[in-house]
C-alpha cells in the first residue's frame, strides 16, 4: 500500500489551538501598547497647547480669549481659534497651527481638548464651581491655578463638575482607568 504524506486533522487542531492561544495573548497586548501611545500623545499635545498659551500670555500680558458666550466654563479649545480671537495664536507670531483632536473624545464627536479658565469662570460666576472642581481633582491652591486643559481620558469619559466625581487618569489602575488627562498652570 502507498501512503500519502500530509497533516492528520490532530495536528491541524493542535496548530489552530497553539494560534489561537498566542493571538488571545498578543492582541490585548497590542491594545494595551495603543492606549500607552494615545496617552503619551495627549500628553504631549497638551503640554505643546500649554506652551502656546504661556508664550501668548506673555506676549499679550493675558490668557487667549475663548469666545465662548454660553456661560458654560466647560468650552473646547477650538473656541481659540474662531474669528473673533484667532489673532492669540497666529498673529504675529504663529503659537501652533491646528488645535490638535483629543484622541480619548467619544467616536460620534469631533472634540478637541477642553480649555477652561478661571477668568471665564470668574466671568461667569462659576469660579467656586471650578475651585471646587480642582479641589476634588486634588490639585493643591486651586484658587491660584489660571487655566486648565483637560482630555477624557481613555476612559472616554468627561469628568466634568456635575458629570460624577472627577478623577485624575492614572496608569497604575489599568489602561482603562476612570478620570480625565490634564494639564494645568
Amino acid at each position: 500500500m502507498k501512503r500519502t504524506k500530509g497533516f492528520t486533522l490532530i495536528e491541524l487542531l493542535i496548530v489552530v489551538a497553539i494560534i489561537g492561544i498566542l493571538a488571545a495573548i498578543a492582541i490585548p497586548n497590542l491594545l494595551q501598547a495603543q492606549t500607552r501611545a494615545k496617552v503619551a500623545r495627549v500628553s504631549s499635545e497638551l503640554k505643546e497647547i500649554a506652551e502656546a498659551i504661556d508664550s501668548s500670555f506673555m506676549d499679550n500680558s493675558g490668557l487667549p480669549a475663548t469666545g465662548d458666550e454660553t456661560g458654560s466654563i466647560y468650552h473646547n479649545i477650538d473656541n481659540v481659534f474662531n474669528t473673533r480671537v484667532s489673532n492669540a495664536f497666529t498673529t504675529p507670531i504663529d503659537y501652533f497651527h491646528v488645535p490638535p483632536k483629543d484622541r480619548f473624545a467619544p467616536k460620534d464627536t469631533v472634540e478637541i481638548y477642553r480649555y477652561i479658565t478661571a477668568p471665564y469662570a470668574q466671568s461667569h460666576n462659576q469660579f467656586d464651581a471650578y475651585v471646587k472642581w480642582l479641589t476634588q481633582l486634588g490639585i493643591e491652591h486651586p484658587e491660584e491655578v489660571d487655566y486648565v486643559l483637560v482630555s477624557n481620558g481613555p476612559d472616554m469619559d468627561s469628568d466634568v463638575p456635575g458629570n460624577g466625581t472627577p478623577a485624575l487618569y492614572d496608569p497604575t489602575n489599568g489602561l482603562r482607568s476612570n478620570g480625565d488627562i490634564i494639564k494645568y498652570d
